[in-house]
């Protein structure tokens, strides 16, 4: 929704979806007057004057961002009131309350009130506008050489990219919602903008499919001598006609620890570090001790659950090897026994799934997380009589198998998760039983947690021998 249209809203429509938030902004005893009225004897009037709470802001439009600083104070004596609290009575979607303040969280308008135990009534209501910041916002593309008759992607990190319009300033092609495109020329620039903002400009050139470096190999001889990918445009190529970026060894259901996990104070720490290349394509992944261990392209292929988590983690998406039919078959794909089925929305409702454990922040227990699910392919599984003990893929045939990994993909709105302690990815091998977390480093993972390691039987709920509930972790920058 665009500012100018949001600003047209009157403040009794402004809708909210959460329940009204409370800022407090003090719980000490109030040094307000002992009593609302205050008595004021004019020279020509012994009337008395009831005084009410007068809430006002320092800013009253502020940035998508920046922290709303609120006063209350009694209307006659003009002291602060120090046990009003604050809330947002419409509007409470635009706002975001951390840290024991208000935030501007999307563009638009949040009406608020104080109230007091000390006085009857509430406050005047208050009208705060957030706008859209006016820096640039940051663009960029999957790959500045598109081959000819394939999509390209554009993507915006820490904005949705559904509320940009896009245009060509040079060139010509197509351009999707979700930041897809397609060009009609040899080569194009790209622009988004919104009301009040706009992005950088991105160039990409087209090439011929047959000029590109693995048109035509012969797969045999490319496996025969395989060696993964060594930039993210290498990935491009190869994954234009099918080819792996990543490890090929088979995975084993169970995750390499590593040898060396930190922890502070009883907690593994989980990485915050998120370390990319300028043009966000490759991500790099740190071990224990800080350093560069091995490199994840955005274009890439990856089957291995190091890989393919480092992947999901870094970009929020799945490897160009995933498809989310979960009935496609290998033979029908350029995958071949590389391809991985199924990217899905996961709920995380323990009311329909009592023995699984409850993840954080996850949208089927109330929070504002919007977890997905996508298979992880292994050798097999010893761990649910349900599942068959077999290979995932095998050239022919998909056996799913039991191991997953479900991970927060974005706010229920839409907006990217920016927030590195927002960022959750957890693995399962025994069908969302148990779980470990992803700490963001090479072997990094967390202790287990749910319904085996608390003691029930496989995919039941025992009273008895509850889900162990999720392990807090340490957060740290390596």
């Amino acid at each position: 929704m665009k500012k100018a249209c949001l600003l047209l809203l009157l403040p009794l429509f402004l809708c909210s979806c959460r329940e009204h938030s409370t800022l407090s902004l003090s719980s000490e005893p109030s040094t307000s007057p002992n009593t609302s009225l205050i008595d004021i004897v004019g020279s020509n009037s012994s009337e008395t004057k009831q005084s009410t709470l007068l809430l006002s802001v320092e800013e009253a439009t502020i940035e998508i961002g920046e922290q709303i600083v609120f006063h209350v104070t009694d209307s006659l004596s003009g002291i602060e009131v120090s046990n009003a609290t604050v809330r947002a009575v419409a509007g409470g979607y635009y706002i975001e309350e951390r840290d024991g303040g208000f935030y501007g969280a999307r563009a638009g308008q949040t009406q608020f009130q104080a109230f007091s135990p000390s006085y009857e009534n509430g406050s005047n209501l208050l009208m705060v506008t957030i706008k859209e910041e006016s820096t640039t916002i940051p663009l960029y593309v999957n790959t500045t050489q598109l081959a000819e008759g394939d999509y390209g992607t554009l993507f915006t990190p820490s904005y949705d990219i559904g509320k940009l319009t896009f245009e060509f300033t040079e060139g010509d092609g197509t351009i999707y919602r979700d930041g897809r495109f397609r060009l009609d020329t040899e080569s194009a620039t790209i622009v988004g903008y919104t009301a009040t903002r706009q992005t950088n400009p991105v160039t990409i050139t087209s090439i011929a499919l047959s000029d590109t470096p693995y048109y035509n190999v012969d797969e045999d001889e490319f496996y025969a001598d395989y060696e993964p990918a060594s930039s993210n445009e290498d990935a491009y190529f190869r994954s234009l006609v099918g080819l792996m970026s990543g490890s090929i060894a088979e995975q084993d259901q169970e995750p390499t620890i590593a040898t060396n996990q930190p922890k502070e104070n009883g907690l593994f720490v989980r990485n915050t570090t998120m370390d990319y290349s300028s043009d966000m394509n490759t991500y790099y992944v740190l071990d224990s001790a800080g350093n560069r261990a091995f490199e994840i392209y955005r274009n890439g292929a990856y089957t291995t659950l190091e890989e393919v988590a480092a992947y999901i983690y870094a970009f929020a998406d799945v490897p160009a090897n995933y498809e989310e039919d979960k009935d496609a078959r290998p033979t029908q794909s350029i995958w071949g026994k590389y391809l991985r089925v199924n990217h899905s929305q996961f709920s995380g409702d323990s009311s329909n799934w009592p023995y699984q454990p409850i993840l954080p922040g996850v949208s089927g227990e109330g929070g504002n997380l919007q977890y997905y699910e996508v298979d992880i392919g292994t050798t097999g599984t010893d761990c649910d009589p349900s599942y068959t003990a077999a290979p995932y893929n095998n050239g022919t045939k998909i056996t799913r198998g039991a191991a997953r990994i479900v991970y927060a993909r974005e706010h229920l709105d839409g907006t990217p998760i920016t927030d590195p302690k927002e960022r959750y990815l957890f693995y399962t091998y025994n069908h969302y039983n148990d779980f470990q977390e992803y700490l963001n480093y090479e072997s990094g993972w967390g202790e287990m947690f749910g319904n085996i390691t608390g003691g029930g039987p496989i995919s039941h709920y025992d009273p008895d021998y509850p889900p162990t509930p999720y392990v807090e972790v340490a957060f740290k920058a390596f």
